[in-house]
């Protein structure tokens, strides 16, 4: 065999690794971004059926958990170091309870709202809410007290205006509402207010 001339010999060009040049399918971006949304649709509505749906309680299931007890009452001075103030004394009715779980599951989150009203006219006197369980109350435990305090009360000029006639007062009511995230107010109990002045050693007996 005759070698004639130089003989080339051909080598496979190199392999880029730029890739700039290549274009992703539009179809193919589509596609990924429907899964991921998917995906995070998926995982909302599992976080919200565990935090939501499977922890919400109905009216009955609240009231059935709910179980006042050491319930105290009576009033508070707003202006206690004061005798006397340009708009007289103000007394707010409060009333003091611990809450015990009865039901079947802890209870957490749980706003308690106390509504004062007068016995004989069941006119308005004030409110006042309290969201408490922030850490769950575990089945048959107990709370620690909870007060709910009057927005408005009865005004007089003194303490010892509010002493000598405290046999004259309307007798007055609290009711208490609790509600457990999307439930509704469910009323738990009503209570007489005692007129127990705090820091006065004297109750009157309501009749």
């Amino acid at each position: 065999m005759r070698y004639n001339g130089a003989m080339e010999q051909k080598l496979p060009s190199p392999v880029s690794d730029d890739l700039s040049g290549i274009e992703i399918p539009k179809h193919t971006s589509k596609f990924w971004l429907k899964i991921v949304t998917l995906v995070i649709f998926v995982i909302l509505a599992l976080l919200f059926k565990i935090y939501v749906i499977d922890d919400s309680m109905s009216a009955a299931e609240l009231k059935a958990s709910v179980q006042l007890f050491n319930i105290s009452s009576q009033w508070l001075p707003q202006n206690p170091d004061k005798i006397v103030v340009e708009s007289g004394i103000q007394l707010l009715p409060e009333v003091t309870f611990s809450v015990r779980n009865t039901g079947k599951r802890p209870l957490r989150y749980v706003y308690f709202l106390g509504v004062f009203h007068f016995v004989e006219t069941n006119k308005f006197i004030g409110d006042r809410g309290r969201m408490i369980f922030k850490a769950p109350l575990a089945v048959g435990a107990e709370s620690q007290p909870l007060t709910l305090t009057s927005s408005a009360g009865y005004i007089a000029t003194s303490l010892d205006a509010f002493s000598a006639n405290r046999a004259n007062w309307q007798n007055v009511q609290v009711d208490v509402f609790a509600q457990s995230k999307n439930s509704p107010n469910v009323l738990i109990k009503t209570f007489y207010i005692s007129r127990r002045i705090a820091g006065k050693p004297v109750d009157i007996i309501i009749k």
